[in-house]
């Protein structure tokens, strides 16, 4: 299971509890136990160690179950439910999105700190699209099996297409709606786009203020007169 970087931050705020013991108290040898070695956690980790050096202490990683020689506090990140919080206090509340735990307990038999951040989940995402009296005329539906209740861990990358935008000329502004398992938020004036009309009508066109918002194909193919 994957580890939110929000897990790792979380560890380097309890640096300071761990720094802050009298010099005689002080790991000297910290393992911290992970199970993910994405860039994200990586990148806070050397974080975590160039602060514990400055203590006089030692940070090193490990994956497996078994404590290395000489190592005297270990540093556990884990996923709530995780096989590696079974050393600590059951968690009953579910943790939100941003949320995080920091328990005390045991490790491999040596005294330990769980580092455990709540899951963030999708439930809504699409787009919006405005026109240029900030009208909102569109949606496009980005959810797709895959990604409602999907944990995200890091970046949320999505590819697509629109295929067709049967929109009347002029600029378009669009933003964004999602929601989490915990807050929804919008996000405005994203980007916009222009539509422009190439055609070479047969009449000319009626102004755009009196032809609504989307330009219908149409095709008139028989004509008869009494």
């Amino acid at each position: 299971m994957k580890i939110s970087r929000r897990s790792v931050l979380a560890a380097s705020a309890s640096t300071p509890a761990l720094t802050g013991l009298p010099a005689f108290a002080a790991p000297q040898r910290v393992v911290i136990v992970t199970e993910t070695s994405a860039n994200p956690v990586a990148y806070a980790l050397n974080k975590l160690r160039q602060a514990l050096t400055e203590q006089g202490a030692v940070l090193e990683t490990v994956s497996g179950n078994a404590a290395p020689a000489g190592a005297g506090f270990a540093l556990v990140l884990a996923a709530p439910g995780s096989p590696l919080t079974s050393g600590f206090p059951h968690q009953g509340a579910r943790l939100a999105a941003e949320q995080f735990r920091i328990a005390p307990g045991k490790w491999s038999g040596m005294d330990a700190l769980l580092i455990s951040a709540g899951d963030i989940s999708v439930n809504n995402l699409c787009l919006l699209i405005f026109n240029d009296i900030n009208e909102r005329i569109a949606i496009v539906d980005l959810r797709t099996r895959g990604l409602v209740g999907k944990k995200i861990d890091g970046r949320l990358e999505i590819k697509g297409v629109i295929r067709k935008v049967p929109f009347i000329e002029g600029v378009y502004r669009v933003g964004l709606y999602v929601t989490n398992n915990e807050e929804g938020k919008n996000f405005f004036d994203l980007i916009k786009f222009e539509v422009s009309d190439e055609s070479e009508p047969e009449f000319i066109k009626y102004p755009k203020e009196v032809r609504g918002v989307i330009e219908v194909n149409n095709e008139i193919i028989s004509l008869n007169s009494q």
